[in-house]
This record gives structure tokens, C-alpha cells and sequence, in this order.
């Protein structure tokens, strides 16, 4: 490993990243008790929890049904598909990119409203 990549924090190197990376794109998920859902992925909780939009539903026996919204619990998870054509090192890239600047700009805003409350707690000599 090159010294010049930048060290990876243990949160960034998880699957929850990749899955949380795959927000905004159409999923194909399956469940332990082999039911398959395939929609757009909305949402994805710390839990792996999973919102889908547009989803549709098929049952082991092939019946299908249009859901609408759906939330799929973590622990049920067998798979995640995604597109063939994803390039998934792009993907998993902007999203940690998109987090690292998020958590910047929250600690930026946060040491400013602090640095804020400071000032105006000094009283004047």
C-alpha cells in the first residue's frame, strides 16, 4: 500500500458505506425468507435499515405487486444487487467525499456558534 493514500476510518471501509453509497439507484434486494425487492434506494439507517421508492415485490411462488414505499429491516437482508454498470469505486468515493464534507461543515458551524457564545459572554472592562 502506497504511503500517500489517505487512511481510512474503520467506518468508512464498511459495507454499510458501499450500501449507504448506493442511495439514489435502482437496488435489487433480498430478503432471508425469499422475497426479492427491487426499487430506487431512498434511505439507509446505521442498522442497514433500507427505504425503497417504487418498489416492486416478488414472492418465492413469482406472484408481483407494486408496493409503492417500502421499509426493509436490516437483519432480514440476504443480498443487495446493483447495476453491472455502477463503477463502484466512483460511487463509494463521492459519497466519502460528500460525508467528509458534511462532518467539516458541521464542526465549522459548531466552532463558529461557540466561538460566537464566547465573544458574547466577555463583558466589557
Amino acid at each position: 500500500m502506497s504511503s500517500t493514500k489517505k487512511k481510512l476510518k474503520r467506518s468508512e471501509q464498511s459495507l454499510l458505506i458501499f450500501i449507504q453509497a448506493l442511495q439514489g439507484q435502482t437496488v435489487v434486494v433480498e430478503l432471508h425468507n425469499d422475497i426479492v425487492m427491487k426499487g430506487k434506494l431512498d434511505s439507509v439507517d446505521d442498522s442497514m435499515n433500507l427505504t425503497l421508492s417504487d418498489a416492486l415485490c416478488e414472492t418465492p411462488e413469482g406472484d408481483r405487486s407494486q408496493l409503492g414505499l417500502v421499509w426493509i429491516k436490516g437483519s432480514k437482508l440476504r443480498y443487495v444487487h446493483m447495476s453491472n454498470t455502477l463503477e463502484v469505486d466512483a460511487t463509494v468515493d463521492k459519497y466519502r467525499t460528500m460525508l467528509r464534507k458534511a462532518s467539516t461543515k458541521v464542526y465549522t458551524e459548531e466552532t463558529r456558534h461557540l466561538n460566537l457564545k464566547e465573544t458574547q459572554n466577555i463583558e466589557p472592562s
